[in-house]
This record gives C-alpha cells, sequence and structure tokens, in this order.
C-alpha cells in the first residue's frame, strides 16, 4: 500500500474531508487533532507529533478509515485511542 495513494483514494470517498467545515482542536500530550464537519458526517483527524507513544483523548466512537502506518484495517474505533510515534490516524465518527 502506498500512503499518498490511500488518501487521494480516502478524499475522494469522503466529500467531507476536503468541502467540510473545519472544526479546530486544542493540542494536548503532543497530539494535534482537527475535525471536519459536513451536513451529518464527522471526521476526526489526529496526528502524535512525538517520537514516542501517546495517548490521543477524544470521546465517541467511530470507525478507523486510515493510519499512517498502512498497518491498521478499516475497523470500529473508541476513544481515547493510542497513536504509535509520529503516527496520525483518520476517524468517522458515527453517530
Amino acid at each position: 500500500m502506498n500512503l499518498y495513494r490511500e488518501l487521494i483514494a480516502l478524499r475522494r470517498d469522503e466529500p467531507c474531508l476536503l468541502q467540510g467545515e473545519y472544526l479546530p482542536r486544542r493540542a494536548q500530550n503532543d497530539v494535534f487533532s482537527f475535525g471536519r464537519r459536513m451536513n451529518d458526517t464527522e471526521i476526526l483527524v489526529g496526528r502524535n507529533i512525538s517520537g514516542e507513544p501517546r495517548l490521543w483523548e477524544w470521546e465517541g466512537c467511530g470507525v478507523r478509515l486510515l493510519s499512517t502506518g498502512l498497518d491498521c484495517k478499516q475497523e470500529k474505533v473508541a476513544g481515547p485511542i493510542h497513536l504509535k510515534p509520529n503516527e496520525g490516524v483518520i476517524v468517522k465518527v458515527g453517530r
């Protein structure tokens, strides 16, 4: 798998990532995150900017659409999520 191709495909499949309202979130514990919302779709993006594992403190449940490690399939997840060093994830929030 190629991360760039996966991201392009995800942006094509999830218009919320390009056209959705930007929802800034406060960075915590070396994890930068933001959301995008469009109609009934909300997507969260979390990125561990540390070289150490970190806990991404968000609450809720959803489906992990992509991990920068490309080692995780799409699956249901619930926050908070443990992130590997320098890992980023994209989660489609369940409603």
